[in-house]
């Protein structure tokens, strides 16, 4: 009886540990962004897992689980000179859906800029753009 009772117990911590659908919210326009973004990487998270798009769920999930500044540096210390000019057509190409992102030199500097500006209050769109850099040339 006591391993029935143990693998119980084993059970009840991961359901306390496993991700839970955000709960309604009934005024977005109260949130803060920081508050919004975390609600939508809930939100894609759970319509991943509902979808059984494991590959979108472990991004979604590495979002919510990673410290934001730690992410931000890791991406901010990225070597720029490990990135290819473009003229060189040795530039990496990561399809995304329908979007096909060149990873050049230019395009990394012109990213980083913009997660300079929006380091307080980043959006889904930084979380995926650094996620995209980091898995490309380090991180």
């Amino acid at each position: 009886m006591s391993g029935l009772s143990g693998f119980n117990g084993h059970v009840q911590r991961l359901e306390e540990k496993a991700h839970r659908p955000p709960a309604p919210v009934d005024d977005l326009g109260r949130m803060s962004d920081e508050e919004l973004t975390q609600y939508s990487l809930h939100l894609r998270l759970d319509k991943a897992e509902r979808l059984g798009d494991l590959e979108a769920a472990a991004k979604w999930r590495r979002c919510l689980t990673q410290d934001k500044e730690m992410l931000v540096e890791q991406f901010l210390n990225i070597d720029e000179l490990s990135i290819p000019h473009a003229e060189s057509g040795q530039v990496p190409r990561v399809k995304e859906g329908h979007i096909i992102y060149s990873l050049s030199r230019v395009m990394y500097r012109h990213e980083r800029a913009s997660i300079e500006r929006h380091r307080a209050s980043l959006r889904i769109d930084d979380y995926e753009t650094m996620f995209r850099w980091l898995d490309a040339f380090g991180g």
